[in-house]
């Protein structure tokens, strides 16, 4: 991205302002979606240089359990409410069937007849890989369906889903506010 504004208009951009502006977009259309507003803060803290690759390796994977999850954002300085809170963001977008076939196929904490679905419609037991499927019903609106599937057992990805076990933790409480 940044080559290429580079390219076209003749002018250097540093990755701090593309980061900022990306931020503001995120905010913007979130909002523009009926999300909440919240305030973004100007200029970046997390490092002094961008690595595409480093932000690629410190994402949590989608088939990672609870204690992966929360270790993963512990080691960023971040905390459970840090955790549960932006996963929300997964009420836009769509996964690949590559990223949640073993869930649907192997997984006990899953609703019986949303896997059944999943497997005749999108995700068959091979093929497919790169087949897409909403994260929750409302894929293009920022809402809390995304956290009312998890209590109905139809989070989509495995790391999702281990965020509401339905065991009264506080991770449990969390999804449930």
């Amino acid at each position: 991205m940044k080559r290429a504004l580079e390219h076209r208009y003749y002018v250097y951009t540093s990755m701090t302002a593309l980061l900022i502006y990306r931020r503001c977009c995120t905010r913007d259309s979130v909002a523009i979606l009926g999300g909440p507003d919240y305030r973004v803060l100007l200029g970046i803290r997390d490092a002094r240089t961008a690595s595409r690759d480093a932000a690629n390796n410190n994402l949590p994977a989608p088939f990672f359990n609870f204690s992966q999850l929360l270790s993963n954002f512990q080691a960023h300085e971040l905390n459970l409410k840090d955790l549960v809170a932006p996963s929300g963001g997964h009420t836009l977008g769509f996964a690949k069937c590559a990223t949640f076939r073993n869930r649907i196929n192997n997984d006990t904490n899953i609703n019986p007849k949303f896997a059944a679905s999943l497997r005749a419609s999108v995700c068959p037991a091979s093929g497919g890989d790169n087949n897409l499927q909403p994260f929750d019903a409302t894929s293009a609106r920022f809402d809390s369906v995304y956290y009312q599937a998890l209590l109905k057992k139809k989070g989509l990805l495995h790391s999702d889903q281990e965020l509401f076990k339905g065991n009264g933790s506080r991770s449990d409480r969390l999804v449930q506010r």
